[in-house]
């Protein structure tokens, strides 16, 4: 058993680095399982989708936290941001435990999100704790400094958090308005939206998106360039992600108005540094 002063002793960056190799492992992961699954059900079933899109921002995460393990300000926003997803993934496993099972179609997926919710809740709120203890040390100390004006890719990227924020929050209030809005198959899973709460991977999604929202407005309010960066390259494999599925004939069309604010934003980016180099 590693001893609390071991664990005391790791250095915050060496958890950050931790935490995005394993995301970008289980990303890879859940990617093969949904691949398998897909050999053996319809293209049509929502589920192994929506656990494709969890998929993806768990190796937008494994990005955000790779390029951000050397500032202790934001290992210090992802402790908040995994707690919420852990609080939020034990709620789901609570509720998931909570629907009859005599549904046939639903078993599989009830059985499947509830271990999903534990093992990845669990393995968040540790990895939290851990960098939390990292952050302690008297190596680090909180220095409040003079936010500087935003720059133009700053204030770029900050419109973009607010974006994702309404998003994420759309998802979770109105779960299969927005999915039928998209041509996409609703979930089985209600949400807030029935008597009975249950939570399913596209719940995860929206709350991932909310956190993944709270980064984008803190990179881009302390004009932080390493994250900006980081959420361009998580856009673009976005974009990629979206362009794959719609040309397989997974999605439709329309799925793409979903990364083409990330897509627009990046384009406004590349003209406005292109434009500076001209003059």
């Amino acid at each position: 058993m590693i001893s609390a002063t071991k664990v005391k002793s790791i250095p915050f960056e060496t958890t950050m680095k931790y935490y995005s190799a394993w995301s970008m492992a289980l990303a890879l992961t859940m990617m093969a399982y949904v691949f398998v699954v897909f050999q053996s059900e319809s293209l049509q079933s929502a589920e192994p989708i929506y656990v494709m899109c969890v998929a993806l921002f768990h190796a937008i995460y494994g990005i955000w936290f790779f390029k951000g393990k050397k500032s202790p300000t934001f290992a210090a926003k992802t402790v908040l941001g995994r707690a919420i997803l852990s609080i939020f993934l034990f709620m789901t496993a609570f509720f998931t435990r909570s629907i009859d099972e005599s549904q046939p179609s639903q078993v599989i997926w009830l059985n499947l999100v509830f271990y999903y919710a534990m093992v990845i809740g669990s393995i968040e709120l540790l990895s939290a704790l851990i960098t939390k203890m990292a952050l302690n040390k008297d190596t680090y100390q909180k220095v409040q400094q003079e936010l500087a004006p935003m720059t133009f890719k700053s204030k770029n990227r900050f419109v973009f958090g607010l974006y994702l924020l309404l998003l994420g929050a759309l998802i979770l209030i109105n779960t299969n308005t927005l999915l039928q809005f998209f041509y996409l198959p609703e979930t089985s899973f209600s949400g807030f939206t029935s008597e009975r709460i249950s939570f399913g991977p596209m719940h995860i999604v929206g709350v991932q998106i909310l956190i993944l929202g709270g980064y984008n407005l803190f990179a881009a309010r302390n004009n932080v360039e390493t994250l900006i960066e980081a959420g361009m390259r998580g856009g673009s494999i976005t974009v990629l992600f979206f362009i794959i599925l719609v040309t397989a004939g997974i999605l439709h069309p329309i799925t793409l108005l979903l990364p083409s604010i990330d897509f627009f934003s990046m384009i406004l980016i590349a003209t406005n540094k292109y434009f500076q180099k001209q003059n």
